[in-house]
C-alpha cells in the first residue's frame, strides 16, 4: 500500500453523482491504483464550498 498526503491547506476531493463529495487529507491505495484518476487536489476552502453547493442542491 502507498500513502498520498495532500499539500498544506489542500485536500483531496472525489466527486460522485450518487454519493456526493468526499473530502480527505490523505489517500491509502494499492500499487496498481492511480489516485489522480479519481481524486483531485484542491485548496480546502474551495473543496468545502463545492461540498456546500452540492449539499444545497441535494436538499432542494
Amino acid at each position: 500500500m502507498k500513502r498520498l498526503r495532500a499539500k498544506d491547506k489542500y485536500v483531496f476531493v472525489h466527486k460522485d453523482r450518487n454519493n456526493g463529495v468526499t473530502i480527505v487529507s490523505e489517500i491509502n491505495y494499492p500499487e496498481n491504483y492511480n489516485p489522480c484518476a479519481y481524486w483531485e487536489e484542491l485548496p480546502e476552502t474551495e473543496a468545502r464550498e463545492l461540498e456546500r453547493v452540492f449539499n444545497e442542491r441535494r436538499t432542494n
